[in-house]
């Protein structure tokens, strides 16, 4: 494809993200691949009521997801989160912020995101109605530098051995995990990198034990 693009349906009230070979109008399609601090369909944020990642965009490389769900208050979900590649995003700030709160949306999935470059998680989920947040083996927090109240605001959040945002002071990228205590996400997945087969197989009985339901 030539283009990747996020286009919006008034009508539907939907936010679809494909490849395409034309391109976009900047009315109510935008490019998606480079979107800055804040994407041009931001101004249609309170109209979006579903996030659709068709399988086209599987290919896209977007290099910011800053603000691309921020303040969408009557959002009721994402589909296809699988097909957003986000191996080469530096930024989530805000990503999240205030996402579905109207709605109560109560689980995210984001266990096929890859955050290892990711280096801005600021306020990424900032005052939602979520309580699960799974992620899987690609989250990687190791090069995050901002990350000022990731949590804040999300009092509903319970993490992989239930901890919630008030457990600790901090609100930033370091509660951002599924193997710690205080961490406030929770584990979806096959297998945990660089371990071997009989401590995944215990590590995976553990965890789903303890996962949070929402």
């Amino acid at each position: 494809f030539d283009y990747y693009v996020a286009e919006f349906d008034e009508s539907e009230g939907t936010l679809t993200f494909k490849g395409t070979n034309t391109a976009p109008d900047g009315i109510t399609s935008w490019d998606a691949t480079n979107t800055g601090d804040k994407p041009a369909w931001y101004d249609y944020h309170g109209q979006i009521l579903k996030v659709v990642f068709d399988e086209t965009f599987a290919a896209a490389k977007p290099t910011s997801c800053a603000r691309w769900f921020d303040d969408f208050y009557y959002a009721i979900s994402i589909y296809g989160v699988k097909n957003l590649n986000t191996s080469e995003v530096t930024s989530m700030r805000r990503m999240f912020a205030n996402y579905g709160s109207y709605n109560y949306i109560s689980t995210l999935d984001l266990s096929t995101f890859n955050t290892s470059k990711v280096t801005n998680m600021t306020r990424m989920f900032y005052t939602t109605n979520l309580t699960t947040i799974y992620a899987g083996i690609g989250w990687d927090v190791s090069n995050v530098t901002e990350s000022d109240d990731m949590f804040l605001g999300s009092f509903r959040i319970r993490g992989q051995y239930g901890a919630d945002p008030d457990y600790s002071d901090k609100k930033d990228h370091t509660r951002a995990n599924f193997d710690k205590e205080d961490g406030l996400l929770c584990f979806s997945g096959l297998i945990i990198k660089d371990l071997d087969d009989d401590t995944n197989a215990k590590l995976l009985e553990q965890y789903n034990g303890k996962t949070v339901k929402a």
